[in-house]
């Protein structure tokens, strides 16, 4: 997978820049890790003293047991679509059965963009829109996610919490109050933190 249209990063030149590996996730059998590292394509300098760094994340995924890792998923921009936009990977979780790796993008104004690639072929999907998400790994919602999303109606602008299934084909919306029961009744994988 080629990256077409990198994004552009304004750095001071006065700074230093490490390149180096952002986020990281062990997967809960201690298998494979999967992180979001990131490369340094070009750079050029203007009279302003500023120089313009282009670089492309990419999500890789490591076989512990081997050493072996491969590029999964490269930054792209290449669509007009949002949901086809990826663009600053961020808070990864695995799914229970380990299949795929959850991420965000930064696609919205507003809210982020939650995909996941299917680990054996390497496919990426958009999943849907969210505010934060978390996803189940205990009894017979497994692998369902539970998430705020964004909305905005004739009253404003505002959030609501959901409960989506991991292809994002099913939504429900649902109150406040069965967001935190079944924040109290459900188990959930872990999410990376959004680096600072």
């Amino acid at each position: 997978m080629a990256c077409c249209r990198p994004p552009v990063i304004i750095m001071d030149t006065n700074k230093i820049v490490e390149w180096k590996i952002e986020d990281s996730l062990l997967s809960p059998s201690g298998k494979i890790m999967v992180y979001i590292d990131r490369e340094k394509l070009g750079s050029e300098r203007f009279d302003n003293d500023t120089t313009y760094i282009t670089i492309r994340q990419r999500i890789r995924i490591k076989d512990l047991k081997t050493g072996q890792s491969r590029v999964m998923l490269v930054t792209n921009l290449e669509s007009s679509d949002p949901k086809c936009q990826l663009l600053w990977f961020s808070q990864m979780s695995f799914s229970p059965d380990e299949r795929y790796v959850y991420f965000e993008c930064d696609t919205w104004e507003k809210c982020e963009a939650l995909h996941r690639i299917d680990l054996a072929t390497g496919k990426e999907s958009f999943v849907v829109d969210v505010l934060g998400y978390r996803i189940i790994s205990s009894r017979k919602h497994s692998g369902w996610i539970l998430s705020w999303r964004y909305v905005h109606t004739e009253a404003g602008p505002g959030s609501y919490p959901c409960f989506v299934s991991p292809d994002g084909k099913k939504t429900k919306n649902i109150s406040e109050e069965e967001y935190r029961s079944m924040e109290k009744k459900y188990k959930f994988m872990r999410v990376t933190l959004r680096p600072e």
